[in-house]
């Protein structure tokens, strides 16, 4: 016993040097990884509208009954506050009705490819954000008349997203 300690005697000096680095590390590493994700939700616009014999109709929210699409639009501002990149993935916008969720697709509108006969849409499925950075993506999507209610009551758009433990967050978009 006494050996050891007389060993730990002579090299004192640099235990305490390591012992400082390593805590210099973690503390370091720790840090880094504070911070969150802020949601910044701008520019919601939504209509009814179905197809008629002269082309598209847009409906006022008294005759959802007819709708036979719900389309929504808005921009979504995603800003990374720590030192390391963030992912969200499982994204999804829900809207809340009087006793369910209706849950739809987010379109990344700025990948939308727009020719003569279509629009194809780029699925917003995962988001990397980089350090201390903003992202900015325009977003649209559609639910379908099978999907809708008859009484398209909407209290609130929702944000759905999961990070990379699972943590789930959940948004505001807008209130009705």
């Amino acid at each position: 016993m006494t050996n050891l300690i007389a060993f730990v005697s002579k090299f004192e000096g640099i235990i305490g040097a390591l012992m400082g680095v390593v805590a210099t590390l973690i503390t370091t590493q720790l840090i880094k990884n504070l911070g969150r994700v802020e949601f910044y939700f701008n520019e919601y616009q939504d209509k009814l509208w179905r197809f008629d014999r002269g082309g598209i109709e847009i409906l006022d929210k008294s005759d959802a009954i007819k709708a036979d699409y719900y389309d929504y639009k808005f921009k979504i501002e995603l800003y990374n506050s720590s030192e390391s990149i963030r992912i969200l993935r499982d994204l999804k916008i829900g809207f809340q009705l009087e006793e369910k969720i209706i849950y739809g697709k987010l379109n990344n509108s700025d990948k939308t490819i727009h020719d003569e006969f279509r629009n194809t849409t780029h699925e917003l499925n995962v988001i990397n954000i980089p350090p201390k950075q903003i992202v900015e993506l325009n977003i649209e999507g559609s639910i379908k008349k099978e999907d809708l209610t008859d009484d398209i009551n909407i209290k609130e758009a929702l944000f759905f997203a999961k990070d990379h433990k699972n943590k789930v967050y959940k948004k505001l978009i807008r209130k009705f």
